[in-house]
């Protein structure tokens, strides 16, 4: 999900894909590409010094989709890596102007090391099926994350025994979308995303209504309407995914 909200964003903006998952990365390998430059050595060049010039260095530019931080496919050392740079690396993305940044989190928790990314967040996305496990393992996290809730919406994804904006209403966020089973979508999105971006796959169609609202208004705005959500007028966000 989160590479395809990165490429849509990608056709109207500038936007950078940040792979700051715990339990390892999988786009390197998706692709068959290398683990670096990435979250790695991201890392441990910025044991010394972490700017925007040394984060461009450990960008990688995907095939037909945006550039990325990979993570390494291992967990230990996707783990080891951000304890090291999560904290300097949410201080340095929130300075970054006119750049969206989309990051996949993992399983987020209290104890996750991705929790410095998650707290600088504009905005805050769960992913789970509409199914009471799933609900029940959300609602475990968002009480764990206390204030992040704030900033927390939920999507629910392929079929469960309840409806998505039920499950939302009884954890106390906002529903932003539900994402339909298609694996062929996926599949198309991970080998070609600017083709299957112009395709009407069910994927494609309802990650683009959801990236829709997770867009800024067209020009600055005093005033907000009730549909607005926090932190939807920052120039650059933070667009969190955690599973789960």
């Amino acid at each position: 999900m989160c590479l395809g909200v990165a490429c849509l964003l990608r056709a109207r903006r500038a936007v950078s894909l940040v792979e700051a998952c715990p339990g390892g990365g999988c786009i390197a390998g998706r692709w068959q590409g290398p683990q670096e430059p990435g979250l790695g050595t991201l890392a441990a060049a910025g044991r010394h010094q972490l700017s925007e010039a040394v984060l461009g260095k450990h960008l990688q530019g995907l095939p037909g989709g945006p550039a990325a931080i990979v993570a390494p496919s291992s967990p230990t050392h996707a783990r080891t890596a951000l304890r090291a740079v999560a904290e300097g690396l949410a201080l340095l993305l929130a300075t970054i102007q006119g750049v969206d940044v989309v990051i996949d989190t993992g399983r987020l928790d209290a104890e996750s090391p991705s929790l410095a990314l998650a707290g600088a967040a504009g905005h805050l996305v769960f992913i789970g099926r509409p199914t009471v496990e799933d609900a029940d393992a959300i609602a475990v996290r968002l009480v764990e994350l206390g204030e992040l809730r704030r900033r927390s919406s939920l999507v629910t994804v392929g079929q469960g025994a309840y409806d998505g904006a039920e499950v939302a209403r009884i954890l106390a966020v906002d529903h932003a979308g539900h994402v339909p089973k298609d694996d062929q979508g996926a599949a198309f999105l991970w080998s070609s995303p600017d083709k299957a971006l112009r395709s009407r796959r069910p994927l494609v169609r309802s990650l683009a209504q959801f990236t829709a609202r997770l867009e800024p208004p067209a020009s600055p705005r005093v005033e907000t309407s009730p549909d607005e959500r926090p932190g939807t007028a920052r120039r650059h966000r933070l667009v969190q995914r955690a599973a789960r």
